[in-house]
């Protein structure tokens, strides 16, 4: 096969999948744009919320996080570390920049294989805006980013976007990701999965349990489509510490359980928060983006409980 025509074929692939992506972010979106539209009014006064202290209170500050994943035998277990920086507060709403450095040690069904321990390491970074709704009980948020991949001398890219709708009594995620650049090499046989996610997460009885459900689509050049489906357990020590146990499986990559231990250093302090705004909102409000099992760069193949 002549390298022009190998060429026109890999462009329609990658063309079919932005397509596809394209159809799932809007048709997955505005639906949920419109419930949360319903679900409650935008509001920025009110007598519940003393607003105008955000800006001028360090409840909202830079903040670092680090997360430590396990997985089964045949997946890769991480460690990540993350900076929230703030850019910009107003009133009303949020400018933060988001970077997350991440190792992930290689399968113990492989050791022996390599004389690395490691078997990769990137970096994901992400700009984003939030504003507060509903007299400051609520926010909604969007993101956008870049995230990069080495494993084995092989250099991976892709695109993000999120975006998040926060309340005391649910959390909606939605991401999605694009791959970039050369996005598979033949000597390894894995490529760049193209992903796009919806999540949902609400307290349990116990307000230190919370349980999340994700549903997300997959698409690879070579190895076609397939949804999936997570879920996830989480219990907050307090709101520095947390565990999340997590279940999720698809046709291409199988079954995959993560057990995740998360420890942020610079929670917001609760006597700084503005009067009216419910902690749960404040919290998340003022920390770091999660995976939500797009961000880290997902390689076909690979095992999908990625945690958050």
């Amino acid at each position: 096969m002549h390298t022009s025509t190998k060429h026109e074929i890999k462009s329609r692939s990658r063309k079919k999948v932005l397509n596809v992506t394209l159809k799932l972010i809007y048709i997955s979106w505005a639906p949920l744009a419109i419930g949360i539209a319903s679900l409650s009014t935008p509001s920025f006064g009110g007598d519940n919320l003393d607003i105008e202290t955000i800006n001028k209170t360090n409840f909202v500050k830079p903040a670092e996080m680090i997360k430590i994943t396990v997985t089964t035998p045949n997946s890769s277990n991480r460690i990540e570390a993350n900076h929230f920086q703030p850019v910009n507060k107003t009133k009303k709403s949020l400018t933060f920049f988001d970077n997350t450095i991440f190792i992930k040690a290689r399968p113990l069904n492989e050791a022996g294989e390599s004389n690395s321990e490691l078997q990769s390491w990137g970096n994901t970074l992400r700009l984003g805006h939030r504003s507060l709704i509903n007299e400051g009980k609520s926010y909604i948020g969007f993101n956008a980013g870049y995230d990069n991949t080495f494993k084995d001398s092989y250099y991976y890219q892709q695109l993000g976007i999120g975006f998040e709708f926060i309340h005391p009594g649910i959390t909606v995620l939605a991401t999605g990701n694009y791959p970039i650049g050369k996005s598979s090499y033949k000597s390894p046989g894995q490529e760049v999965e193209s992903t796009f996610n919806l999540q949902a997460s609400v307290p349990l009885w116990d307000s230190n349990f919370s349980i999340t459900t994700r549903i997300y689509y997959i698409v690879e050049n070579q190895g076609g489509s397939a949804p999936g489906g997570l879920g996830e357990l989480t219990y907050s020590f307090n709101s520095k510490c947390s565990l999340t146990y997590t279940v999720s499986n698809d046709r291409l990559s199988g079954t995959g359980y993560v057990l995740q231990l998360k420890y942020l250093f610079n929670p917001p302090n609760k006597n700084e928060i503005p009067s009216g705004m419910p902690y749960g909102t404040a919290l998340p409000f003022s920390q770091a983006l999660g995976n939500t099992g797009s961000r880290i760069i997902r390689l076909s193949g690979s095992v999908p409980a990625y945690g958050n």
